[in-house]
Order: C-alpha cells, then sequence, then structure tokens
C-alpha cells in the first residue's frame, strides 16, 4: 500500500468522542498509521469521519480490508478501507436496488400475499438461497405462481410497501447536489415505476411482467434482470449521462446485486446478506440510508449545507 494515499471510512450512530478510541485500537493492531482525521457534520443521528492512513502492514489489501471490515463490529462505527482519491470523488450517480433497501418489503412476497400464494413463493424463495435454484430458475416459477395478478391486486400490494428511513432524504440530498439517481431491481416495473415518480429518480429498470386482458401470463418480458444484466444498465446508464464509473455508487443487499456493486466505483452493502458484506467494497448496518451520505465525496461546507 501506499502511504497516505487511503482512508477509514468511519460511519457511525454515536459521536465520533465515544468511538474514535476503540477504531484508532482496531487501526494500530492492523498496522495502519492514521495521520489525520476529518469530522463530518451529524446527519440524523449519525455521525462519520475520515481517518487518513498509512500502511506498515504485512496483509495483503483484500485481507486488511477484510480486518477493517472484521473488526468494525468491537467499534461501534461501519469501517471501510478506501482510496482517498475515490473516497474524495463527488458521486454523480447514485443507484440502488429495491427489494430491502430503497424499500422495506420484497415486492415478490407483496404480490404473492395478495395472490394467496405466499407460502408457495416463499418455498422457492429459500431452496434459492440454500442454492438448489439459481436466481432466473427461481424467479420464474415464482413467476409462474403469479399468474392471474390483476392490476388492482398490484396496486392492494404496492399499498403495503413502506420507503426504508431515509430513503426520500438521501434521493432529495442527492438531486441538490445534481446527482443523477436510479433503481435498478429484480423486482417489478408495476412497482418500480411508481417508486420512479415518488421519489423523483432519475431512471429505472427491473422486470417486466406479461400481462394478457388486465391479468398477468405468470411470464416475464425479456429481458430479465438478473444480476449480470443489472451491472450492464448501471454501466449503460453512467454512459449515457457522461458519468465515469469511479463516480457512481450502487447500493444494495442481496446476491443479485453484486455484480452492479463491483461495476459501481463505490459498491455499498446495505444491511445486507453475509455473503454480499464480505465481498462489497463498504458495509453499512445502519437502519438509515442518509448514512450514505457521508460516502458521496462531500467536501465544502457549501455542499453538505445543500443537504443539511
Amino acid at each position: 500500500m501506499t502511504p497516505s494515499s487511503w482512508t477509514i471510512a468511519a460511519i457511525g450512530p454515536s459521536p465520533l468522542s465515544t468511538v474514535e478510541a476503540r477504531i484508532r485500537a482496531l487501526l494500530e493492531a492492523l498496522s495502519l498509521k492514521v495521520t489525520g482525521v476529518e469530522v463530518s457534520p451529524s446527519v440524523a443521528g449519525m455521525h462519520g469521519a475520515a481517518f487518513l492512513v498509512s500502511s506498515h502492514s504485512t496483509l495483503t489489501l483484500p485481507e486488511l480490508r477484510d480486518s477493517v471490515r472484521q473488526g468494525a463490529a468491537q467499534t461501534g462505527a461501519d469501517l471501510a478501507l478506501l482510496e482517498t482519491a475515490a473516497f474524495r470523488t463527488r458521486k454523480r450517480l447514485l443507484v440502488f436496488d429495491l427489494d430491502s433497501t430503497l424499500i422495506q418489503n420484497e415486492t415478490i412476497d407483496e404480490f404473492a400475499q395478495v395472490r394467496g400464494v405466499h407460502e408457495r413463493v416463499q418455498a422457492i424463495t429459500e431452496s434459492a438461497m440454500r442454492g438448489e435454484r439459481d436466481f432466473v430458475q427461481a424467479l420464474t416459477e415464482r413467476v409462474a405462481l403469479l399468474k392471474g395478478l390483476t392490476l388492482e391486486e398490484i396496486d392492494a400490494a404496492y399499498a403495503r410497501i413502506r420507503l426504508t428511513p431515509g430513503a426520500a432524504e438521501l434521493v432529495a440530498a442527492a438531486r441538490a447536489l445534481g446527482c443523477k439517481t436510479a433503481v435498478l431491481s429484480g423486482g417489478f416495473t408495476a412497482v418500480t415505476s411508481k417508486i420512479r415518480d415518488r421519489l423523483g429518480l432519475d431512471e429505472a429498470a427491473s422486470n417486466t411482467l406479461e400481462f394478457d386482458e388486465g391479468k398477468a401470463t405468470g411470464r416475464l418480458t425479456p429481458p430479465i434482470m438478473d444480476s449480470a444484466h443489472k451491472a450492464k444498465v448501471l454501466v449503460e446508464i453512467a454512459i449515457r449521462h457522461g458519468i465515469p464509473l469511479d463516480q457512481v455508487i450502487a447500493v444494495g443487499d442481496g446476491a443479485n446485486d453484486l455484480a452492479m456493486l463491483e461495476r459501481a466505483g463505490l459498491g455499498i452493502a446495505f444491511n445486507a446478506k453475509p455473503k454480499v458484506q464480505e465481498k462489497a467494497a463498504m458495509a453499512l448496518n445502519l437502519p438509515d440510508l442518509r448514512s450514505v451520505l457521508y460516502l458521496m465525496g462531500l467536501q465544502t461546507e457549501s455542499e453538505w449545507a445543500a443537504v443539511l
């Protein structure tokens, strides 16, 4: 590692003074020398800080990143080892997964509830989580169970949707900073389009249920939004808006988000599955999406003033 080219991003619900000593102790144990600390303003009771570090560690970079992530639990803050240049880069595109990220629900579960097939859909979901089915197979089987779903039932399911705390405020803040926003989902256009309009997102892409005479046929209209397609669409959006990938943040929680998180300049696992937390550049385990603001490259008082 090049001295002074790395930053430990620290985000937590407590004032920095209550966790700084524990963070410094962890970094010292990992042979990371703190050369400076920059504290960011409080947002919704959360606090962020950037610990500028140089390394004398014998660990490889992946090993060191894992050690920082694993050691975060004992500090009371979420921590990530990031390149300082990338950390400071002003982000211009913010991309979200939908289910269990931008919203608290799983869309297909809500559809299954109104159709009375929730237990059957849940069994397929659990099988996929055990690795017995891949994403596309599991999605196809579950969508088949939604055959007959009506537009009225979709509206009933949408009424149960709840935004994740801080989602609306984060999107509004990003827009105030001139940052483009998008939702890319393995869920369904019938919901993502409503969320796009509700929050004022610039882009939305997801799976589309096929309908015939006002009822779902149990099939999807291609292409299917799997992990690879999510990553492809993220890149297409960035190119369309002339935004380099190092100025893109992607936020998700599931294995279907991993390729998208890897293509973005900064991939954030938000209250994510363990596998996703292990592979993402940053894991956030706070309940409020506004914690992402600390990773958007805000540096000046005017930039912070625009979001607070």
